[in-house]
């Protein structure tokens, strides 16, 4: 890895962070290169330190904690920033899909030995993401998750409260325009800039972070049988059939709703809105993996 110094922005809230542990793993990064540790202090803080430290070109950023903190830290990176991960969340999909191990030290290894790759990002509205933007159900449910549950249960959490919400969840017609050409309609949509989803859902089996491209997946209804389909085809990896859901490929779309909806971008709920233009920003992201 060409660049001088790390620095890990650790979320002391994530699922796996424990302190003696990212002390020893900052111990023997500085061993090989100049490391700091700097603690976030609540929701918002690592995307503050990601701008301070990420204007300086040869600090590698990393973030430490799961994918919510990778968010929070890649809506902070300047563009001429470099994206690390020690991955230490609950599902931690970024680090599977670029093959970075979940075992600190030889994350730690690959942040050594690594080198700096480029990706496409996804842009909604105003905010950047890597993995997915989810609209609506997901959200829902991400929304109400207790935090004990989540840091007890993991993603085994969301299942329950999916359980949980679903008899009573009223489905949006959510209008999906594509390119500016060809619309579509659906009850729940993803676009996904990775494979996975959820942990070891794929639903855009197809996608991929450097193709200039983002997946569209729009379920045609959520009844429950198309649900179950659709959940078995993206557990088995064969991804959703045509048959459940519109899929194509594009790179500017336009989302409408008839009432308020909420979005997770990378996990994270943003505010409902009736109305957001989602983009793919080829190669606009510099990221370490192995």
């Amino acid at each position: 890895m060409p660049l001088r110094r790390i620095a890990l922005v650790v979320n002391p809230h994530s699922r796996g962070v424990r302190r003696a542990a990212i002390e020893a793993t900052a111990a023997f990064l500085a061993q090989h290169i100049d490391t700091s540790l700097v603690w976030t202090t609540g929701p918002g803080d690592a995307t503050i330190q990601a701008a301070r430290l990420g204007a300086d070109p040869d600090t590698l950023v990393t973030a430490c904690g799961g994918d919510g903190t990778v968010f929070e830290v890649l809506n902070g990176l300047p563009p001429q920033g470099v994206l690390g991960l020690l991955p230490a969340g609950t599902a931690n999909v970024i680090a599977r899909e670029l093959g970075i191990p979940l075992a600190w030290r030889e994350a730690a290894k690959a942040l050594l030995t690594g080198a700096v790759r480029t990706f496409d990002t996804g842009r909604w509205n105003d905010r950047r993401f890597f993995m997915v933007a989810g609209c609506e159900f997901d959200a829902h449910v991400a929304a109400a998750v207790p935090r004990l549950p989540k840091r007890w249960l993991g993603q085994y959490a969301y299942h329950l409260e999916t359980l949980r919400r679903y008899p009573t969840y009223a489905p949006p017609r959510l209008r999906v325009e594509i390119d500016g050409q060809t619309t579509v309609e659906g009850a729940f949509v993803l676009f996904a800039n990775l494979r996975r989803y959820g942990g070891g859902l794929f639903f855009a089996q197809g996608a991929r972070p450097d193709d200039g491209r983002l997946d569209l997946v729009a379920l045609r209804r959520l009844s429950l049988p198309f649900l179950v389909k659709g959940l078995w085809g993206a557990w088995t990896r064969r991804g959703v059939g045509s048959d459940i859901a519109h899929r194509c490929q594009g790179r500017s779309f336009l989302l409408r709703s008839s009432r308020p909806v909420r979005v997770q971008l990378d996990g994270e709920v943003l505010e409902p809105v009736t109305e957001a233009r989602i983009t793919v920003e080829p190669a606009s992201l510099r990221l370490v993996a192995p």
